[in-house]
């Protein structure tokens, strides 16, 4: 199996091993590599259904957020191998598209190719909120978003940071 010309996303462990990484190719699959293994050890793999285009990983590395091209985003179970959630409505063709985990890890978030800014609870995957972009949006020119739960180091003062252009927009959440 030739995947290692064809990775597109690529993530390391936090903590508890920090010498595991996460692969995700153009082929849908999500390879697990540990590096201090010999190289002919096959990784484990994840199959998604389009090409992998974010991979972010809980801070206790147990989980792993997971999106595709075909607007596909699951929450996996390292452990079990298998998908726990789906976060459905993220509108992905063919760009790169990144979905975050806010810092308290309770929000699974991300911008679309429509524009519309999406947050789900991260362990039901009920859909929070959508947030449509103040500017037009193509492949191209996807707005960078951020939620904090407590901006300004203020509890319960959460709010969705959203940069597009040079301008910077705050939505209070």
């Amino acid at each position: 199996m030739d995947y290692e010309k064809w990775y597109t996303s690529l993530l390391w462990t936090h903590y508890g091993n920090p010498s595991i990484l996460y692969c995700g190719n153009t082929k849908g699959l999500i390879f697990s590599h540990d590096t201090r293994s010999h190289a002919n050890q096959t990784p484990s793999q994840l199959k998604m259904k389009g090409i992998v285009t974010s991979l972010q990983l809980t801070r206790n590395d147990t989980h792993l957020v997971a999106s595709d091209t075909l607007g596909n985003a699951y929450l996996w179970d390292l452990r079990m191998k298998k998908v726990i959630v789906e976060y459905k409505g993220m509108k992905n063709e063919s760009t790169r598209i990144p979905l975050h985990l806010d810092d308290e890890e309770k929000v699974v978030y991300g911008c679309d190719l429509e524009g519309y800014t999406r947050l789900w609870c991260k362990t039901s995957g009920r859909l929070l909120r959508t947030i449509p972009s103040p500017v037009p949006c193509s492949s191209t020119s996807v707005p960078a978003v951020m939620y904090c739960e407590n901006l300004g180091n203020r509890p319960g003062n959460s709010a969705l940071l959203l940069g597009a252009g040079d301008k910077l927009y705050v939505y209070k959440v």
